[in-house]
């Protein structure tokens, strides 16, 4: 409640964690239409992967949606890096931190890993093949349907996505698809065009740094 009382990188995270939560909206907003129809926002690991031991090891873990993996910093910052750090277990596939742009390929049977990061950041790590819709603008108020979108895509993998907006009466569902063979992102109309504006604009962004493999970063 104080946050002048916090050191300034801690003071900036106050800030700009806030500013994040508005920019994804879209994507929450999407996500809790699907939690209506009995599929929870926040999950365990073990929830999509039952039979994996290693998902039952992670309870700090959790899966945010369709396309998100969380794995909150839990141990000190170091004296000597900065950083904090968390143990992780990553499922198979690959996987982009949607923060440090570091994308992790993991083999079958997923992957045990210790993660780092410093104030600013926690892993936030997309799954190939998902497009996060994200507000372009901070400054959206959150029940406005945004005129400028940002879509942040993993390629790895195709996958397809609806973007659900509503107007507090009715509801626009609009269909984003990835071909990852074709390297092709196709946008579909908004089904009920009365709900969104009239002219949006859309950004395509790539996670791309160097893909490493899953033993530790």
């Amino acid at each position: 409640k104080e946050p002048w009382a916090y050191p300034g990188q801690a003071r900036a995270a106050f800030g700009d964690d806030p500013r994040f939560r508005y920019v994804l909206v879209p994507y929450l907003h999407t996500m809790n239409h699907r939690a209506a129809q009995g599929d929870p926002l926040v999950r365990p690991m073990y929830w999509d992967h039952p039979a994996v031991s290693a998902a039952y090891e992670v309870p700090r873990q959790f899966l945010f949606g369709d396309s998100l993996l969380i794995a909150p910093i839990t141990d000190p910052t170091d004296g000597v890096t900065l950083m904090g750090s968390t143990d992780a277990w990553l499922p198979e596939g690959i996987w982009g931190d949607i923060f440090t742009g570091t994308v992790y390929r993991v083999g079958a049977g997923g992957q045990h890993i210790r993660l780092h990061r410093d104030e600013q950041s926690i892993p936030a790590l997309l799954t190939a093949g998902a497009a996060l819709p994200l507000a372009r603008s901070f400054s959206v108020r959150p029940e406005t349907n945004p005129t400028a979108f940002e879509l942040l895509l993993l390629p790895g993998a195709g996958g397809t996505r609806e973007l659900v907006e509503d107007d507090g009466d009715r509801l626009s569902r609009t269909a984003v698809a990835w071909d990852d063979s074709s390297r092709t992102l196709t946008i579909g109309p908004a089904t009920d065009p009365a709900v969104v504006p009239a002219r949006r604009d859309w950004t395509v962004r790539f996670l791309g740094a160097p893909v490493l493999e899953a033993t530790g970063a």
